[in-house]
């Protein structure tokens, strides 16, 4: 059932015997299902939100008030848990230049990648790291509102910044 479904890759997960080959493939099979899914789904989406524009400028007396408005549907497909080989082959790729950072994030599973540049810039230019604190392996070294860390407990909620460059 799992394979007529394009979820083999479900039932080959429990199976210790299957390559990682096997799994590959078959997981390139389902999110292959998807897209095709996905492109009915954001033509669905793009009527479903004109019909609606549409709507309410007829009913507000201004039947042409959308007509320069374009909408376009972009529904995000999500085909599980990104391994720590693919996140970081993203990021060999991108340190290599052969795809873009936003294309990088994609790839991880980033949903919102704007969002997340913007933040990323927004850190940097706070002085924002992550670094190895010696103790306890890698912890984010900001503090997350709820005093916690991503590894090896707990900072006290202390944001290490990066020290000002000196001039002189």
């Amino acid at each position: 059932m799992l394979s007529r479904a394009h979820q083999a890759y479900v039932f080959l997960a429990d199976g210790g015997r299957v390559s990682g080959e096997s799994r590959l493939r078959a997981r390139s099979d389902f999110e292959s299902s998807l897209n095709n899914t996905k492109q009915e789904l954001d033509k669905a989406i793009t009527w479903l939100l004109g019909t609606v524009l549409a709507m309410a400028a007829t009913f507000s007396g201004k039947p042409s008030y959308f007509d320069a408005v374009r909408i376009m549907a972009d529904a995000p497909i999500d085909i599980g848990i990104v391994t720590p080989e693919e996140r970081r082959v993203a990021k060999e790729m991108f340190e290599a230049g052969l795809v873009s950072k936003r294309t990088a994030l994609t790839w991880i599973g980033i949903n919102d990648v704007e969002g997340e540049l913007q933040q990323m810039q927004l850190e940097a230019a706070e002085g924002i790291t992550a670094t190895p604190n010696g103790q306890n392996g890698t912890r984010m070294n900001a503090d997350l509102g709820d005093k916690s860390t991503l590894e090896g407990g707990n900072n006290g909620g202390q944001a290490h910044k990066q020290p000002a460059p000196t001039t002189g």
